[in-house]
Parts: structure tokens; C-alpha cells; sequence
């Protein structure tokens, strides 16, 4: 009796530190009183789905969530961590990842006591935390570049909102898994390329961003480089070619630093071999042919590949609940990139060969393209929407959060014009009737 009294205390406590350290960041990054009660609303819900899943699991199951706990657990008993890390770990690409990952739950295990709870309580604590800040890097954009405190407050709110109810975000943060940590770096990476372009290189908030996701995810050094690369293209920065060909030595060192672990998850065969077995292995795999006889097939399916990536599986084919949030999730992310076409040309309709937009545009093309290499990366090596799902969540948040921002400057814009056409339209009716005799 004693120990369940005990583990509801320590959930209770874990809980209170969570809503408070949201509270917290909200306070420091200056946020709205509307976006504080949605972020603490948001976590205290996760908590008690965290809660009520761990209960009585009403959330799909995770096999990788579970290897997570066993391989953390093992940790916390062994005296000599260099034998079990292997047998999780592996010796692959992703080794350095999740033997990370699997050292952050023994830790957790050997400080407070042997419970699933408390990777969920960091992964759902750190979201809310993010999002907060990322929020904060596209609000000091919008200040700079002169959007009016309505605009920028109504922009704030509905990015939180979407944010908060994207229903990939729900199912990886409740979850013992690690790609919150992975969109945890991946924000500040985008957000201070976002804020100070180029010379975020001389920050070191961009560092590590950088170092969450290669720890985590190291194969993903290919997508940050080549973000970088585009923000270098994109916002017309001075010294550009040094730069880019920077880049591409620095991506040309991390395969040389990873070695031969990195260079062969690369190699046709690896690649050929994985997406074939997994495939036909999976009761989620995507309707695709993968008996692929070389790496250009592979490539030549990369269109088709994405759109599954991202909208599989279909409504029409949900067989089970566990299709619930992964049907869920590809209609939202229809709606969202079906929205973002619209917002981007109505964007491009709007500016009209006007500077006054110019800044918002080319944030939005960027973020739209870092999405897409993101996607498109990841979308070779994934064939089930299991993985999927997880998979693409950190590339599509920036893009996401960037939505209610465009769209409610478009709005701030119309309502500008047509004020001034009414000003220009009284005026004329104005003169007219001062040029009429009497």
C-alpha cells in the first residue's frame, strides 16, 4: 500500500513540475496570456492521457516504446552498461541514438524508481516547451518586420492551437519515444536560421539544436546541412558560395566521423534490403512494390513514396483502432498541405512586387522546402506508416506553426486594401460632388 501511495506522490509531484516548467518557459518567452492557458491546458491533458494509457492502454502500441523501457530498465540493474548497450543498440547508424536514449530512461529508473511514466512526462514537458519558443522566434520576426500586435497575437494563438491538437504530436510525446527530442533540437536549428540567417553560426543555441538530432538521429546531419544550404540561398546572404561549399565538406566530415556505420546504411544493398524486409514484414506497409533491383528504382519511386510518407494511410483502409491516429494524422496533414499550397499563392498573389511581404515569403518557401527535403529523406528509408508517422512529425512543426502567421497577415492585408479603396472611393465621390454646380 505503501508503494502505490508512494508512486502516486511521485506522479503527482512529476506532474506539478511539468505544468509548472510550461508556465515557466510562457513567462520567459513573453507569451500570451491566451497561448499560457492553451500550453497548460495542452500538458495537463497529455499528463492524464499518459496516466490513463499506462492504465489501461486506450493509445496503438509502440513496439519501439517498449524496447525503450526493457533496454533502460536492463541499464538501471547492469554494473557494466558496455554488454547491454550493444544488444539494443546495435552497431547500425542509429546505435549512438539509442543507446542515448535507452541511458536517459535508466537514469530516470535509478533516480526516482522503475516506472514507464517518466520519458512520456519529458517528451510531453519538452514539446510544450518548444513550441513555446519556436513561437517566439516567428513573433521577434514578426515585430521586426512591422505586423501589428493583433495580428501577431491572433498568429501566436492559432499556431499554438495547431500545434497542440496535431495528432502526430499526441501519439509521439505520450509515448516513450525519442523523435520529440529530435524536434526539440530541429526548432532551435530552423528558429535560429530563422532569426539571425547566417550569423547563427556564431550562437550557440544553433549548436546545440544541431547536437540534440545527430545524437539522437544521426543520419539527419544530411538534413541539417542542407537546410543550411537553403537558408543560404534563400535569404541572399553575403559570401554565399564559401558557405555552401562549406557545407558540403562539413557533411562530407560527418560521414567520415561516423565511419563506416554511417557510410553503409547509405549502400544500395543496406538500403535495398531494409525497406524490402520491413515491408513485407509489416502489417502497415504501404501499398508499394519494393523488390527494387537497384538504388535508382529506389529514387525513381521517391514522388510516390512521399505521398504515402505523408497521407497513408487512407481513410478506406483503416481495418483496426490501431489505424485511429495514424488516419487522423494523414488527413490533417492533407488539409495542412493542401493549406499551405493556397497560403503560398495567395502569398505570391499578394506581394505583388511589393517588399512588404517579401520577408514572410521567403520564410514560408524556406520552411516549406526544409519540409520537404526532411520528408523526402526520411520517405526512402520508411515503408510501413508506423514509422512514418513518428518519422516526419519534426520536419513538418515549423512549417506547421508557420501557417496561422501567413495566413493572418494575408488577412491584415486585405482588410488594409480595402479600407484604402473605400478611403480612394470616398475621396473621388468627395471631389465629384464639389465640382457639381449649385
Amino acid at each position: 500500500m505503501s508503494g502505490t501511495l508512494s508512486e502516486a506522490l511521485l506522479c503527482l509531484l512529476l506532474f506539478f513540475i511539468s505544468v509548472l516548467t510550461v508556465v515557466a518557459w510562457a513567462v520567459i518567452t513573453k507569451s500570451t496570456y491566451k497561448v499560457l492557458a492553451l500550453a497548460v491546458a495542452a500538458t495537463a491533458a497529455k499528463l492524464l492521457l499518459i496516466l490513463a494509457n499506462e492504465i489501461n492502454r486506450i493509445l496503438p502500441f509502440k513496439p519501439d516504446a517498449e524496447i525503450y523501457f526493457k533496454f533502460g530498465l536492463e541499464l538501471s540493474r547492469a554494473d557494466d552498461w558496455s554488454i547491454i548497450i550493444p544488444i539494443y543498440a546495435g552497431k547500425g547508424v542509429n546505435s549512438l541514438g539509442v543507446a542515448a536514449y535507452g541511458v536517459a530512461n535508466a537514469t530516470f529508473i535509478r533516480l526516482l524508481g522503475e516506472s514507464k511514466l517518466y520519458m512520456p512526462i519529458l517528451n510531453t514537458t519538452v514539446y510544450s516547451c518548444v513550441i513555446l519558443v519556436f513561437l517566439k522566434y516567428l513573433d521577434t520576426l514578426s515585430r521586426k518586420n512591422g505586423l501589428g500586435l493583433s495580428v501577431r497575437r491572433r498568429a501566436l494563438f492559432f499556431g499554438a492551437l495547431l500545434a497542440f491538437v496535431y495528432p502526430a504530436a499526441l501519439s509521439n510525446t505520450v509515448i516513450n519515444l525519442r523523435e520529440t527530442i529530435i524536434a526539440l533540437g530541429f526548432l532551435l536549428f530552423v528558429g535560429e536560421l530563422l532569426r539571425y540567417k547566417i550569423s547563427a553560426l556564431r550562437h550557440p543555441v544553433i549548436y546545440i539544436g544541431a547536437a540534440l538530432v545527430i545524437l539522437i538521429r544521426p543520419i539527419a546531419i544530411v538534413v541539417l546541412f542542407v537546410s543550411l544550404a537553403l537558408a543560404v540561398l534563400i535569404f541572399q546572404v553575403r559570401y554565399k558560395w564559401p558557405i555552401l561549399i562549406g557545407s558540403a565538406l562539413s557533411v562530407l566530415l560527418g560521414f567520415t566521423i561516423f565511419g563506416k556505420a554511417l557510410l553503409s546504411r547509405f549502400s544500395t544493398e543496406v538500403i535495398l534490403a531494409s525497406v524490402s524486409e520491413r515491408a513485407e514484414s509489416a502489417a502497415e506497409a504501404f501499398p508499394l512494390d519494393t523488390h527494387y533491383q537497384s538504388l535508382a528504382a529506389l529514387l525513381f519511386q521517391m514522388p510516390e513514396r512521399v505521398f504515402y510518407f505523408l497521407f497513408y494511410p487512407f481513410p478506406w483502409v483503416a481495418s483496426s483502432y490501431k489505424f485511429l491516429i495514424p488516419t487522423v494524422d494523414a488527413l490533417f496533414n492533407f488539409a495542412l498541405f493542401g493549406g499551405a499550397g493556397i497560403l503560398l499563392f495567395m502569398l505570391r498573389s499578394a506581394q505583388n512586387g511589393s517588399e512588404s511581404l517579401s520577408w514572410l515569403m521567403r520564410i514560408f518557401i524556406f520552411l516549406f522546402l526544409v519540409c520537404g527535403v526532411g520528408v523526402s529523406f526520411y520517405s526512402l528509408g520508411e515503408p510501413q506508416f508506423g514509422g512514418a508517422i513518428r518519422h516526419r512529425f519534426p520536419f513538418i512543426l515549423p512549417l506547421l506553426l508557420c501557417l496561422p502567421l501567413v495566413y493572418e497577415q494575408l488577412a491584415a492585408l486585405r482588410v488594409e486594401r480595402k479600407r484604402g479603396r473605400l478611403f480612394y472611393l470616398q475621396n473621388k465621390a468627395n471631389q465629384a460632388r464639389e465640382l457639381q454646380p449649385w
